[in-house]
C-alpha cells in the first residue's frame, strides 16, 4: 500500500474555489484503477487549510495510473 497526505494552503477568499476544484478531481480519481482512498478535508478552525489524503494499492499504481 502507498499513501500520501497533502496539505494545501489556499489564499484567503479562494477556499471555496479550491474546494470545488478538489471535489471535481476527487470524482475522477476515485474511478482510477488501484485507488483505494482519495478524500479532501478542510480544517474547521482555518478553512484556508485543505488536506488531501490519498491511498493506492502500491507506489507503482500512484506513479503510473494516477500521475
Amino acid at each position: 500500500m502507498f499513501a500520501l497526505v497533502v496539505r494545501i494552503k489556499a489564499m484567503k477568499g479562494m477556499e471555496g474555489d479550491i474546494e470545488r476544484l478538489m471535489r471535481e478531481a476527487t470524482e475522477k480519481v476515485r474511478g482510477e484503477k488501484d485507488t483505494l482512498v482519495y478524500d479532501t478535508h478542510r480544517k474547521i478552525s482555518d478553512p484556508t487549510e485543505i488536506l488531501l489524503y490519498e491511498r493506492y494499492t502500491d507506489r507503482d499504481a500512484w506513479e503510473k495510473t494516477h500521475m
